[in-house]
């Protein structure tokens, strides 16, 4: 017994030099400082995967799917605002404009862009049907539609058929 004692003993000595002496060191405090890293980080880019996933789904007008995926992101890191920005788009998509103008209110207190918030806003008046109450702001909306062309397109449209006028939808 004592000599494999001692060859397990001898076994965990020379192990823990190897480990603990010159390259491999600065290999465990660099995998060390990594996992500092990313234990701090770990929110912000977990919470953004997240979000890129339900913005595709959002794109792709799987708005369920979207929720979930953006609800996922929210619940890991709720202060991000392009996060409840999106929420509020997929929120406008599936009719939910009480929890919409939440999902706004909180981007804007996080400081998102207020004249994206306010073409939002615009959007769902329009997809809610009230096309009238926004006329003077449709032409604006059109001539400079950023990266939401394909938003106040079918917002508008979708207005329009509520309110039955299919000629001009």
């Amino acid at each position: 017994i004592g000599t494999v004692f001692m060859a397990v003993f001898s076994s965990v000595r020379d192990f823990a030099r190897r480990v603990f002496s010159g390259r491999t060191r600065y290999g465990l405090m660099l995998v060390a400082v990594c996992l500092l890293i990313a234990m701090t980080c770990w929110r912000g880019t977990y919470s953004a995967y997240l979000r890129h996933r339900g913005v595709t789904e959002l794109d792709s007008r799987r708005i369920p799917a979207a929720l979930d995926w953006l609800t996922r992101a929210e619940t890991i890191h709720p202060s991000d605002r392009q996060t409840q920005f999106s929420l509020a788009r997929a929120c406008r998509l599936s009719g939910r404009f009480d929890e919409m103008l939440t999902h706004l209110q909180r981007a804007r207190d996080l400081g998102f862009p207020p004249e994206r918030l306010k073409r939002e806003q615009l959007l769902a008046i329009a997809q809610s049907g009230r096309i009238r109450e926004i006329e003077p702001q449709l032409a604006q909306l059109f001539s400079s539609p950023g990266e939401d062309g394909r938003e106040i397109c079918e917002a508008v449209v979708s207005g329009m058929f509520l309110c039955y006028r299919l000629q001009e939808a």
